[in-house]
């Protein structure tokens, strides 16, 4: 039996903002990383919906192994039933295109892993980055071309000290890509409610959730099953339910999904979360705040 664990960075101080249903989110993207008019164009006439580069922490082009994608609100972290994008140029790819149909919102991700290249001091290490983009406005009509400028580090270890051992990463909720300059996305249309949920990692730091919901107590006569909130934000760290629930208790939840991992470990290994809790809704407007719990799961979650 294998065992994952995380190499974890030094925490981070969580942002202790408190969010509004109606208040722009405290990780939205700054203006010129990001427009809102319709008619908006990321990149020349003719651009294809979705233009992804691969770059390093500097910025510069660097090549991907593959970038994938795949509908976000039933990602589960394995990336069944994904799609490859397509190379711009020559191979290794530094440029790649996502063409439709596409659904709404979009899970994109990127890899490369640098076979045969020793790391130095560290034999049962390889040299393996990852990363993952939540993408959504790609309904609209006419489309929107975007363009996402993820990172791959040169310096991303994976280590296994062989069966029985240990498995080394880096820290999940470190491979979600974070809205830059360099990306050009869409923000989403807004939405008002007097529920909203911001979802964090166990850091405090947003994490993006492929889908947030809530629902009254299983148990209590009220309940109805799974109430979908929406997306309020570019990277989908913060929601708000369209539909107030009644005031009482309730429970929210929401769902994250992790970038692809190294090939020999991604048949048994997916990187996903989930968090819920119970929540005394008033009837007037709040932010509650919930924590995704990442782990790397050893089963495809069932839908």
């Amino acid at each position: 039996m294998r065992t994952l664990l995380l190499l974890l960075p030094l925490a981070s101080c969580g942002d202790d903002t408190t969010l509004t249903p109606d208040a722009a989110p405290p990780d939205a993207a700054s203006p010129d990383a990001s427009f809102d008019a319709p008619g908006a164009v990321c990149g020349d006439a003719g651009a294809p919906p979705v233009r992804v580069r691969i770059v390093d922490a500097a910025g510069s082009p660097v090549a991907a192994d593959r970038v994938r994608w795949r509908e976000a609100e039933t990602a589960d972290g394995f990336w069944l039933e994904a799609a490859e994008a397509t190379c711009l140029g020559a191979t290794p790819c530094t440029e790649w295109a996502i063409t439709g149909p596409l659904p709404a919102r979009i899970l994109v991700t990127a890899d490369r892993y640098r076979a045969g290249v020793a790391v130095p001091g560290r034999p049962t290490c390889i040299y393996y980055a990852t990363t993952v983009a939540q993408l959504g406005e790609l309904a609209r009509s006419p489309s929107v071309p975007q363009v996402l400028a993820l990172t791959l580090a040169e310096d991303s270890l994976w280590c296994d000290d062989g069966p029985g051992g240990t498995v080394f990463g880096p820290e999940g909720s470190d491979t979600f890509h974070a809205i830059t300059a360099g990306d050009c996305v869409a923000e989403p249309e807004p939405v008002t409610g007097d529920l909203a949920v911001r979802t964090v990692d166990d850091r405090g730091e947003p994490l993006p959730a492929t889908r947030a919901y809530w629902y009254y107590p299983p148990k209590s006569p009220d309940y109805d099953g799974e109430h979908p909130m929406v997306c309020a934000d570019t990277r989908c760290t913060s929601w708000v339910a369209p539909e107030s629930p009644r005031p009482g208790m309730i429970y929210i939840a929401a769902n994250a999904a992790g970038p692809t991992l190294p090939p020999f470990y991604a048949d048994d290994y997916a990187l996903a979360g989930y968090g819920a809790r119970p929540v005394q809704f008033t009837g007037t407007a709040a932010t509650e705040q919930l924590s995704i719990e990442l782990v790397y799961s050893t089963t495809p979650d069932p839908k």
